[in-house]
């Protein structure tokens, strides 16, 4: 007892020797409480090093008087606690972002599908010159020159029809409330 209370004497004078001596003698037990608590070496390993840092940051605080074993033991408790804690906050973030992007993704996939609806709907709502030659260029894949020569007319008349088509289509989306999305798709079919 005697030993036990020079060595606390001597960490509260900061003595690293004796905070050595401590951490030799006490360091197996803070591991053991920190893998039964946390059941991870590393977090474990985590617990000593934090646990044996506040015993150092604190040591003025001591009680010689009493064993060190009921301090350390606290400390170590808290900090498994604390790790647990942030644990499971760390977990619901987690959890949080994932439902929020499967939910983007599911409104992604509404807000494709009725514009893909919508686009439908308006394509077919064209007059039947204009609808052929679109679906032509855009479903079809076929070039102006292509289309013209199929249908027996200018490649200017087949052009002049797909720019009528996509004010058409325009028209149609800004009353729906889906301007954004026919600006997206008007920049891509300037590459078609």
């Amino acid at each position: 007892m005697k030993d036990a209370q020079n060595i606390l004497i001597l960490l509260k004078c900061g003595d690293e020797a004796a905070f050595r001596e401590l951490y030799i003698a006490y360091s197996p037990s803070i591991f053991s409480l920190g893998y039964k608590v946390l059941k991870n070496k590393e977090w474990a390993e985590e617990v000593v090093q934090e646990t044996f840092l506040k015993l150092w940051i604190h040591r003025e605080e001591v009680d010689t008087e009493k064993s060190i074993w009921p301090y350390l033991y606290v400390i170590g408790k808290r900090i498994c606690f604390n790790k647990l804690r942030t644990l499971r906050y760390d977990q619901q973030a987690v959890k949080e972002l994932y439902l929020n992007s499967v939910l983007m993704e599911e409104e992604n996939k509404v807000s494709y599908n009725e514009l893909n609806t919508l686009l439908r709907h308006s394509v077919e709502q064209m007059p039947e010159r204009q609808r052929t030659i679109w679906k032509m260029s855009r479903e079809e894949g076929f070039t102006h020159q292509q289309i013209a020569d199929k249908l027996g007319l200018s490649a200017h008349t087949v052009k002049n029809h797909i720019v009528q088509a996509l004010k058409f289509l325009r028209n149609g989306l800004e009353k729906s409330d889906y301007l954004y999305f026919w600006t997206l798709f008007s920049f891509f079919s300037i590459f078609h």
